[in-house]
C-alpha cells in the first residue's frame, strides 16, 4: 500500500526539488553573540535593580513587608478568583501607604461613631497616602473589599502614624490621635422596640475634644455620645441610661475610666498608680507631679493640642472611680449605677457600711501550712491611721439594750473639714443655737477641745446607736458589765489623745502568720477592751463557722493586752450565741504575742498568757505578723489621715484587698511578699523573747 493511501506523509524529498544547504557566516554569528551578551547584561541589570528596589521597599518600613506578605498569603490561599482580583484592585487603587492607612483607620475609629466614622477614615487615609484616593462614594466599596482580606482583620498600632495624625489634628482642628465612644452600636434596653437592632443609635452630642491620660502620656481624643432613636436612652463611654430609667455601668469593662466629662484615664494607668501606692506609698499629689514632669514635652507641644493636666483631684477621682467599679463588679449585691461624683459618695458610704468589719477570704497555700495559718491569729491595734468624726456626743444606747461601756461618740462623717458635726447633728445644733463650725464651736464653749467639756454644753442624743458595736447587735447584751475582774500591773497604754476635733483612735487588725489580713475595725477614743472584745467575738463567731468544735481547743489568739481582754467579767460568762458558740471564747487558747510580752510583768500574765508553750507546738509561728503589717501600713499616715471618713475607710479597704491578693500571688509563685524592714532593735527584742 502506498503512502498516499495510508494518509501518512512521505519523508522522502519530492523529485525535482533540491535541498537548501546551510551556510555558516562567521560575521553573523559573532554579531549574534555580541547582541546576546548585551541582552543578558541588560536582563541581569534589570533583575538586580528589581531586587534592590524590593529590598529597599521592604527595609524602608516593616509595615510594607507585612502588607506584601499578607497580600501574598491572601492571594495564594484564597480560592475565590473574584476576591483575588478585588485584592489586586485595592492594591492598585490605594497603594501601599493607602492600604496601611485604611487598615489603621478601620481599627482606630470606633464603629459607634456612626455617620461621623466615614469622614474621619477618609481624612486619615488621604492625609497618610498624600493623595485623594478615598472619598465618601468609594469608601464603602473599599471597606467591603477589605472585609474579605485577612490582613485587614489584624489590629495595627498607631505608633508609626503618630506624626501624621498629629499634623492632621492640627490642620483639621479636631483630634485624630484617639477616639472615645460607647462600646456598643445597638440599643441595650430590653423594653425598646429597636433592641439589638443595627442603626438604632444616632449621634446625640457632636464630637468634642477630651484628654485621655495613658502610660505614654496625655493625648487629645474625639468623643461622641449616642442616643437611641426609639427609647431615648443615652450611651456614654462608661455608662448608659437616662434619668427616668436610671444610669448604669456596662456589663463588661470599658478601656477607659471616666475622670470627668472631658478627662479620661486608661485602666493600665489606674493599675500602675494602684501598685505604686501599694508598694511605694505614692500619694495622689506625688503621682500627679511625676506624671506631669515625665510628659512635660507633650503638654508644651503645640502639635499635640491643648491637654488637660492630670491634677491631684484627677488622680483621686481615677482611683476612687476605678476601685469602686472593681468593688461593684466583684460584689453582685451592689447596684450597677453610674459613678457620678454626687452619687459616688453614697456608693462609697454603702461599701464602707457593708464591707468594714467583715472577714476577708483566705486561700491556703504551702506557706500557710508551714506557719500554722489556720489555727493561729495575732490581734493588735494601729494608732497612726485616724479620721475625723462628728463631735456631737452620743450615748450608745437604745431602749432595747442597757447602757454599754463603749465610746459615747457619733461615728458619722462631718459635712466638711470646717464643720464640727455630721448632717443630722448640724440640724440639731443649729436648732439649739449652737455654732456648727469647729473653731466657732470651740470659741462658743470657750474651752479646749476636750470631749468632757463639750458634753456639758451640748445635750446628748440617746436614740442613736454607734457603729463601733458591729453588726451582731445581740452581742451587745453581754457588755452591760465590761469592768475588769482583776486589775493587773501591766504597763500597757490603751491610748487616748486630745486634738482640736474628734478623731478616731485607729484600727484593730487581726492577721494570719502568713501575712494575710483577716479582719479590721475602726477604734474610737481608745483601744478599750470593750471595743476589742466586741470586734474579736464578732470575727471569731464568723471564723469558727467552718471549724469543727473538736478543733477549737487548737485555736490560738495572740494579743498584746490579752490579760485585760480576757480579764473582763463578760469573758468568763457564756455568750448570747447559739450552742456551741456560747462557749467559744473559753474553748480557745489565748496568749500575749512575743513582741509585747516583755512589757507584761504581772505574774498572772507570765504564767497564764506565756507564748512559749505555743512556740513549742509551732516553731515556725510568726507572732510579728501584725507588727510587720503595721510597718507597711503606717506609712500611709500622711495620705489617709487627710481624707474624710468614707474615703479613709474605702481606701484602707481596697489596700487590704489588694495586699491580700498580692500576698496570695507571691506564695503561689514561691516568692516572699515584700514588706518594709522593721528596726533591728525590734527584731532583736522579738527574737530574744522567742527564745525565753
Amino acid at each position: 500500500m502506498s503512502s498516499t493511501s495510508t494518509g501518512k506523509r512521505s519523508l522522502q524529498p519530492k523529485a525535482g526539488r533540491a535541498s537548501k544547504k546551510f551556510r555558516f557566516n562567521p560575521e553573523e554569528a559573532k554579531e549574534n553573540a555580541r547582541q546576546f551578551d548585551q541582552l543578558k547584561l541588560k536582563l541581569a541589570t534589570a533583575y538586580n535593580d528589581f531586587i534592590a528596589s524590593c529590598q529597599e521597599l521592604l527595609t524602608r518600613s516593616s509595615q510594607y513587608g507585612d502588607i506584601l506578605k499578607a497580600i501574598d498569603l491572601d492571594l495564594a490561599g484564597n480560592k475565590d478568583k473574584n476576591c483575588s482580583v478585588s485584592t489586586l484592585f485595592l492594591v492598585a487603587a490605594l497603594g501601599l501607604d493607602g492600604i496601611d492607612a485604611l487598615r489603621m483607620a478601620e481599627h482606630l475609629v470606633p464603629k459607634s461613631f456612626c455617620n461621623l466614622r466615614s469622614n474621619y477614615i477618609t481624612r486619615i487615609v488621604n492625609h497618610v497616602a498624600k493623595a485623594e484616593v478615598v472619598n465618601n462614594q468609594n469608601l464603602q466599596q473599599f471597606q467591603n473589599i477589605a472585609s474579605h482580606i485577612n490582613f485587614f482583620k489584624r489590629e495595627v498600632a498607631t505608633t508609626g502614624f503618630e506624626e501624621d495624625l498629629q499634623q492632621l489634628s492640627q490642620i483639621a482642628g479636631k483630634a485624630y490621635m484617639a477616639f472615645v465612644a460607647p462600646p456598643v452600636s445597638t440599643c441595650l434596653n430590653y423594653h425598646c422596640k429597636l433592641h439589638k437592632t443595627e442603626g438604632s443609635l444616632s449621634v446625640h452630642n457632636s464630637d468634642i475634644n477630651v484628654t485621655v491620660h495613658s502610660l505614654n502620656g496625655p493625648v487629645v481624643a474625639s468623643k461622641v455620645s449616642l442616643r437611641c432613636k426609639e427609647c431615648f436612652t443615652n450611651y456614654n463611654h462608661t455608662w448608659y441610661g437616662n434619668h427616668s430609667s436610671g444610669e448604669r455601668l456596662y456589663p463588661e469593662k470599658v478601656p477607659l475610666i471616666e475622670i470627668s466629662n472631658v478627662s479620661y484615664a486608661e485602666r493600665k494607668l489606674h493599675q500602675w498608680f494602684v501598685n505604686l501606692s501599694l508598694h511605694s506609698w505614692t500619694s495622689f499629689s506625688a503621682f500627679a507631679e511625676c506624671y506631669y514632669h515625665v510628659h512635660l514635652d507633650k503638654y508644651n507641644d503645640p502639635i499635640s493640642g491643648v491637654c488637660n493636666e492630670l491634677t491631684r483631684v484627677h488622680v483621686s477621682d481615677m482611683f476612687f472611680n476605678g476601685e469602686l467599679e472593681e468593688e461593684h463588679r466583684s460584689n453582685t449585691s451592689f447596684e450597677w449605677t453610674k459613678l457620678r461624683k454626687q452619687d459616688r459618695e453614697d456608693r462609697l458610704k454603702e461599701v464602707v457600711e457593708n464591707m468594714v468589719g467583715i472577714s476577708y477570704p483566705h486561700v491556703p497555700t504551702k506557706e500557710c501550712t508551714e506557719k500554722a495559718c489556720g489555727s493561729c491569729w495575732t490581734i493588735d491595734g494601729n494608732w497612726k491611721l485616724n479620721f475625723p468624726h462628728c463631735m456631737f456626743p452620743v450615748h450608745v444606747s437604745t431602749p432595747d439594750f442597757p447602757a454599754l461601756n463603749i465610746p459615747d461618740v457619733c461615728t458619722s462623717q462631718p459635712i466638711n473639714s470646717y464643720t464640727a458635726f455630721c448632717e443630722n447633728h448640724c440640724k440639731i445644733a443649729t436648732d439649739r443655737g449652737y455654732p456648727t463650725g469647729v473653731t466657732d464651736f470651740l470659741k462658743f464653749v470657750n474651752k479646749k477641745a476636750n470631749e468632757d467639756h463639750i458634753v456639758d454644753c451640748v445635750t446628748t442624743d440617746t436614740s442613736a446607736t454607734s457603729s463601733v458595736s458591729g453588726k451582731n447587735t445581740h452581742l451587745l447584751t453581754v457588755l452591760d458589765d465590761t469592768t475588769l475582774a482583776n486589775s493587773t500591773s501591766c504597763n500597757k497604754d490603751l491610748g487616748r489623745s486630745n486634738r482640736l476635733r474628734h478623731w478616731s483612735r485607729g484600727h484593730l487588725f487581726i492577721c494570719r502568720p502568713c501575712g494575710h489580713i483577716d479582719y479590721w475595725q475602726p477604734l474610737y477614743k481608745s483601744e478599750s477592751p470593750s471595743q476589742v472584745f466586741v470586734a474579736v467575738v464578732q470575727w471569731l463567731y464568723d471564723t469558727l463557722q467552718t471549724v469543727p468544735e473538736s478543733e477549737w481547743k487548737d485555736i490560738v489568739l495572740a494579743y498584746d493586752a490579752m490579760c485585760k481582754l480576757d480579764g473582763l467579767l463578760v469573758a468568763s460568762k457564756p455568750l448570747p450565741l447559739p450552742k456551741p458558740f456560747d462557749e467559744m471564747w473559753t474553748s480557745i487558747q489565748k496568749v500575749i504575742d512575743t513582741f509585747h510580752f516583755k512589757n507584761h510583768t504581772d505574774p498572772v500574765c507570765i504564767t497564764k498568757y506565756n507564748p512559749s508553750k505555743i512556740l513549742e507546738q509551732h516553731p515556725q509561728l510568726n507572732f510579728m505578723c501584725c507588727e510587720q503589717t503595721f510597718v507597711w501600713l503606717s506609712r500611709y499616715k500622711k495620705i489617709v489621715c487627710s481624707m474624710s471618713k468614707n474615703h479613709h475607710l474605702f481606701f484602707l479597704h481596697r489596700l487590704v484587698t489588694r495586699r491580700n491578693l498580692y500576698t496570695k500571688l507571691c506564695h503561689e509563685n514561691g516568692r516572699k511578699p515584700l514588706l518594709p524592714k522593721a528596726k533591728e532593735a525590734q527584731v532583736k527584742e522579738s527574737k530574744e523573747a522567742d527564745t525565753k
